[in-house]
């Protein structure tokens, strides 16, 4: 990155334009993940009971 012509200066651009980059990958992943859990939520055993017929 130095012998570009840009010189030191380039590595920090560089080292932000890497950081933007995971920060957005982070968001993207973070988006998936509750798009994701909201359309798979399974009942827990305590839902499962309340709605599960009474025996007689």
């Amino acid at each position: 990155m130095i012998n570009t012509g840009l010189g030191l200066a380039g590595t920090a651009w560089i080292g932000a334009a890497f950081g933007v980059a995971h920060m957005g990958s982070v968001l993207l992943d973070r988006h998936l993940t509750r798009r994701h859990e909201a359309g798979t939520e399974e009942p827990t055993a305590v839902s499962a009971l309340e709605h599960a017929p009474a025996a007689s």
